[in-house]
């Protein structure tokens, strides 16, 4: 029983934000199935964290961000049935798959400390061909001399 008081704190804390267009249950799932998912892989590398600091981390990397990703200022496109898994994620265009959110750790793996960026910022060097990443790194040149700061600055 206090397991589950303790729980529905948890998701009481976790109102989600406006940009994601997502049910409180859903999105106290979401945050909870990523908490532990991220706390026992840092583990495995060496983390003490606890579930509940990357439930906390997550929830405010989701509301700091506020649907902009913070390399290159644009808007994120959540697609709901990638944010909680299932079939449906295979139908989706590459298009919306790349302007998805993703979580990924501000600063060394061992920290709990995430932002959210979009998918084709978290795998812009690894997966783009070359014209395509020359087009999302003139993106963050123009985002950032525009004024704005670096995700990695923030």
């Amino acid at each position: 029983m206090a397991r589950q008081q303790d729980q529905q704190l948890s998701l009481d804390l976790t109102r989600p934000p406006q940009w994601l267009s997502l049910a409180p249950e859903a999105y106290g799932r979401m945050v909870n199935r990523l908490g532990v998912l991220i706390t026992k892989r840092a583990r495995k590398r060496g983390a003490d964290f606890q579930v509940h600091e990357a439930m906390e981390a997550i929830h405010a990397a989701c509301h700091a961000c506020g649907g902009i990703d913070p390399y290159d200022g644009q808007a994120l496109r959540p697609v709901p049935v990638l944010l909680l898994g299932g079939k449906d994620a295979e139908a989706a265009s590459g298009a919306v798959l790349w302007r998805s959110p993703t979580l990924i750790h501000r600063t060394p793996l061992h920290d709990c400390d995430f932002e959210v960026v979009s998918w084709q910022t978290a795998q812009a060097r690894a997966v783009l061909p070359a014209d395509d990443y020359i087009a999302h790194c003139r993106a963050v040149v123009a985002w950032v001399e525009a004024g704005a700061s670096c995700g990695a600055d923030s």
